[in-house]
């Protein structure tokens, strides 16, 4: 055939030969099982599909930035919605990797589904129950530390996880489960606790209408990430995908950090602020709802 003409005359290596080729002839690995997937880039029902949720991500996200917190300047309107995203996108970009590593260890798809489950969402639920813990005035600190320790975590069980998990492969089918539990809750724990707190510090600052459209800015990206989980493994492989929701958890660090729940001043507020107080005069510090940063 034409097509290996320069393979077979040694003008071309083997791995010119399956980068160049209209199909996806790769070989298959642990770390990417689609063995069935042959399209390039991505099959065509995937595509459509992330077009689909990409267009209900723009439309809610939008919406949410446009709704309540209007006084706000646009860093800091847009910052809890950033926040929520990467919350949202980086616990699936984690599950879904997680979920796919441990069925080598267990042997079994559904029961590396329950086990995966059933550790990170307990794990999640108590980190959030707990996060009650953290003080008012501590919580844009709490949400910080919780998203990095998250990240780290996830980084931790990317590099070390599998390495175990492999190891035990001889153990037992309980041992085996209660390995693959014992390291997923602590990563449950830390991915459960941003969550609430920003929630808790939005209605704090006053933005209770917002909360609604968190959760869902939350829940499209959780969507929009368990299908482009698929499609990152696909043409890069499962770690590649949990390296990426390693790096959202940092990201929404920095946004705790730096950019969440940031107002105007009322130096900074126009002159209809101003009279809002009274008949022209400067606003007392009771005037107005400050949030610091």
């Amino acid at each position: 055939f034409p097509v290996f003409r320069a393979l077979a005359r040694g003008e071309q290596s083997l791995q010119a030969f399956v980068a160049t080729f209209p199909a996806r002839v790769n070989p298959t690995t642990d770390d990417s099982p689609f063995f069935y997937e042959y399209s390039r880039p991505l099959p065509a029902h995937l595509l459509w599909l992330l077009g689909g949720v990409a267009v209900l991500l723009l439309l809610v996200v939008g919406l949410a930035g446009n709704v309540g917190n209007r006084g706000a300047r646009p860093w800091g309107r847009w910052s809890p919605v950033a926040y929520f995203a990467a919350l949202g996108g980086a616990f699936m970009l984690v599950e879904i990797p997680a979920l796919q590593r441990s069925i080598f260890a267990l042997g079994y798809p559904t029961l590396a589904f329950s086990v995966v489950l059933f550790a990170l969402l307990t794990g999640a639920g108590i980190g959030s129950y707990l996060s009650a813990w953290v003080a008012d005035a501590d919580l844009k600190r709490g949400m910080t530390r919780a998203s990095l320790l998250a990240g780290l975590l996830a980084a931790a069980w990317l590099w070390g996880a599998p390495i175990l998990l492999e190891g035990w492969s001889g153990a037992n089918l309980l041992a085996r489960a209660l390995l693959a539990m014992g390291l997923l809750f602590p990563l449950g724990f830390a991915m459960g606790i941003p969550f609430p707190l920003a929630i808790r510090l939005l209605n704090r600052e006053g933005q209770e209408a917002v909360v609604p459209w968190m959760w869902a800015v939350n829940g499209v990206v959780s969507v929009v990430a368990s299908v482009g989980a698929v499609a990152v493994a696909i043409v890069a492989g499962f770690s590649w995908a949990m390296a990426l929701g390693t790096l959202l958890y940092v990201a929404a660090a920095g946004l705790a950090r730096f950019g969440f729940g940031e107002r105007d001043s009322p130096a900074s507020l126009g002159p209809e602020a101003w009279m809002a107080c009274g008949s022209g005069e400067a606003p007392s510090a009771g005037s107005f709802h400050l949030t610091k940063g």
